[in-house]
């Protein structure tokens, strides 16, 4: 049939749908390599690593992949937050500094630096013992221009470092991925992961990665609890081939089984209700041994609604103090919490279990 001006025309021929723009991950494809190789170099006889060692030369000896501990690398399964918490020593700051240089071989090109102060990125994350200067590749090392507060690489990578004192300096500037040294000395903890976050929308992966010793702040509550959130955690303890036999055998003396010692040695989130009856500091944090323990009991305290039920396993020691072996606290049917007692009374050969009847 003719057609006739003014009428209807026939729709045009739309192209075919575009498949999806296939997402690349060159970062994760990079730290997923570095875990398998330890992994089977690790599988390794003691031999047979001598004989990788020697063919590689004495340039690869002190190479991050083979001298960093799992926990100091970012997790093959991240998504899009690391948090790394330990105490003082563990080496966070070389975790991060080695996470950068694993960006900028993976082809990341824009990596925003946060530390608490001016200071901080210039004396540690920049020129400190564990830094980003210290730590690069021979022949790869950066140019750092202090007054674009840049680290930048012959490739085009640049480092942007950023004082956490001026959270509004985070607004504009662009990143692939964030790494935030010891968020929780911050004063303004929110407004600086707010800021970076808004900042976070470089390449198909865009990450943040947060390393500091704990402190119990309404920040850090919202941050554990947030979804995507891969936590590692770490003690001073586990670095002490790096720290000075003297300095250990202090800080054991001084705070071992304190609450300080819980937060800034082991890296431990103290999180105490306010309310609570019995306060976190009057404890004392110790191993048990066995010949101390006289009686057991487990102690149930059904919730009688969709609360915890509060299982704990007590002692009454040889020398007339007391102790909790254990919380095995859990959520759940009658059926479930029931069986948490048994296991709890099983576990530790209880004398008897205690419980609450009004429920």
């Amino acid at each position: 049939m003719e057609q006739v001006a003014g009428s209807p025309q026939e729709p045009p021929e739309l192209a075919p749908e575009t498949a999806p723009r296939p997402q690349t991950d060159r970062f994760m494809d990079e730290i997923r390599y570095m875990h398998r190789l330890r992994a089977e170099l690790g599988a390794l006889s003691p031999a047979q690593r001598a004989e990788v060692a020697r063919r590689l030369g004495d340039g690869y000896a002190d190479d991050w992949i083979l001298t960093a501990r799992d926990a100091q690398l970012p997790p093959p399964d991240l998504s899009w937050c690391w948090l790394l918490l330990g105490g003082r020593g563990t080496g966070k700051t070389r975790a991060l500094s080695g996470a950068v240089h694993i960006a900028i071989r993976a082809g990341l090109r824009r990596i925003h630096v946060i530390s608490p102060s001016i200071a901080d990125y210039r004396e540690v994350m920049v020129n400190g013992p564990s830094g980003l200067m210290a730590t690069c590749d021979a022949g790869e090392r950066p140019r750092w221009i202090a007054s674009r507060r840049q680290l930048e690489w012959e490739n085009g990578a640049r480092v942007t470092c950023f004082s956490a004192e001026d959270p509004e300096s985070l607004r504009g500037p662009q990143a692939e991925l964030v790494v935030c040294d010891e968020i929780a000395r911050m004063r303004y903890q929110q407004e600086v992961f707010d800021n970076a976050m808004f900042g976070l929308r470089l390449g198909d992966r865009p990450r943040i990665f947060l390393a500091t010793t704990p402190r119990t702040t309404l920040f850090m509550k919202r941050l554990l609890a947030m979804k995507g959130v891969t936590l590692t955690t770490g003690s001073t303890y586990d670095n002490d081939e790096h720290l000075p036999p003297e300095f250990l055998a202090k800080i054991r003396e001084f705070y071992e089984g304190t609450r300080l010692g819980r937060q800034e040695l082991q890296g431990a989130m103290i999180l105490e209700p306010e309310n609570a009856l019995f306060k976190d500091d009057w404890l004392v944090h110790h191993e048990v041994p066995e010949d101390l323990i006289e009686q057991v009991t487990v102690g149930v305290d059904p919730s009688g609604g969709g609360d915890e039920i509060g299982i704990v396993v007590c002692a009454l020691l040889t020398d007339g103090r007391f102790a909790i072996l254990a919380d095995r606290t859990v959520s759940g049917s009658p059926g479930t919490w029931g069986e948490a007692v048994v296991r709890a009374h099983d576990d530790f050969d209880a004398d008897d279990c205690t419980v609450e009847i009004n429920y």
